[in-house]
């Protein structure tokens, strides 16, 4: 009754270290699962934020050019409107003094 006991225990013994092997190969193989699936999260996390920067910087280079453009067409309008100023001042001038200088009902020059 000894002895087969002892068998017993020997096989219970026997059993819990290959419960506590296997408990060890599903551990370490649960955790390799979960650094993969980590890693991989990781990489598909820096993966969109590489995409998002790659689309921020066609948006801030077509901002960029917009802007540009906006200031290149202002400034064009205001270089049109200056000359356009001008000229129309110089006319007037122009009036002024042909007007001083000659006589609109001879069409000649006035003698002071």
């Amino acid at each position: 009754m000894k002895e087969q006991v002892e068998l017993e225990v020997a096989g219970l013994k026997d059993r819990i270290e290959q419960l506590e092997a296997a408990y060890e190969d599903l551990t370490n193989a649960y955790v390799d699962g979960l650094i993969k699936r980590v890693e991989q999260v990781r990489s598909e996390t820096l993966t969109r934020l590489d995409e998002v920067e790659e689309h921020f910087r066609v948006a801030e280079t077509r901002v960029h050019s917009k802007v540009s453009e906006k200031i290149s067409e202002t400034l064009e309008n205001a270089r049109r409107k200056f000359d356009e100023d001008v000229a129309k001042a110089l006319e007037e001038q122009r009036a002024k003094i042909l007007n001083a200088v000659i006589d609109p009902s001879t069409g000649r020059t006035r003698h002071h």
